[in-house]
């Protein structure tokens, strides 16, 4: 039998998981919310009450297990691109994600999303912002103090690995990607550059000088980390 999980249990995560449920399938039904989880815990298979961010709590949750997972976290975008690319990680085959505006739901693909649902349209430039901060490479806001931004890596992050850097620590900022230049030799001998895209790069990949860092965090964390950088910490 198929084994569902369903992430984010407000009411449109509500009606999925008790739907799957009733069409046969197992289901683990996860919100960090207790009330949430209490409200759907008869008529699901297995309902947690966890932070969907925390990939070890995720992965005890055996949700490395699941064939099929939705994440359908509707107000908080960060934490549905956070879930979405550690279900990524963890090997699930197929994973739908509700995204809330369009440059959101290419963000989810960037991740790992198999099929993303648009379920609102809200989208906005932050066009000011790049022409302040050169280094820049695209910047969204994800909610009220909540943003995601692309970043060419500073000199002063080259050359060491993000352990090291521990953003997480220093900045309260999640790496959830890592953009890189990387040679290709074609059919002809020639070679030539492309981007990979790396979905939650390892701790110990070391940030070389072309890297364009995928972030994400409050406002405040970022201005701080674009702020210092600029001054060459």
């Amino acid at each position: 039998m198929e084994l569902f999980a369903v992430i984010g249990l407000k009411r449109f995560g509500y009606r999925v998981a008790r739907s799957l449920t009733e069409k046969g399938g197992e289901v683990i039904a996860i919100d960090i919310d207790p009330q949430l989880v209490e409200a759907v815990k008869d008529y699901v298979t297995q309902a947690i009450c966890l932070d969907a961010t925390d990939e070890q709590a995720m992965r005890a949750a055996g949700m490395a297990d699941v064939t099929t997972a939705v994440v359908a976290i509707g107000g908080n975008r960060e934490a549905s691109i956070l879930s979405t690319a550690i279900l990524h990680r963890l090997g699930v085959g197929r994973i739908i994600a509700r995204a809330g505006s369009l440059l959101h739901a290419q963000i989810l693909e960037a991740v790992g999303a198999h099929e993303v649902l648009i379920i609102e349209d809200e989208m906005g430039e932050e066009l000011a912002r790049k022409i302040i901060h050169r280094d820049i490479v695209e910047r969204t806001r994800l909610a009220l103090d909540t943003e995601i931004i692309q970043i060419q890596a500073p000199a002063w992050m080259v050359g060491k690995t993000l352990a090291a850097l521990d953003l997480r620590k220093q900045y309260r900022l999640n790496v959830i990607g890592l953009k890189r230049r990387v040679p290709v030799v074609d059919d002809y001998g020639e070679t030539h550059y492309e981007t990979q895209f790396i979905n939650l790069p390892d701790p110990y990949d070391e940030i070389k000088r072309d890297d364009i860092l995928i972030l994400t965090g409050s406002t405040e964390s970022i201005e701080r980390l674009l702020r210092e950088s600029e001054e060459g910490m």
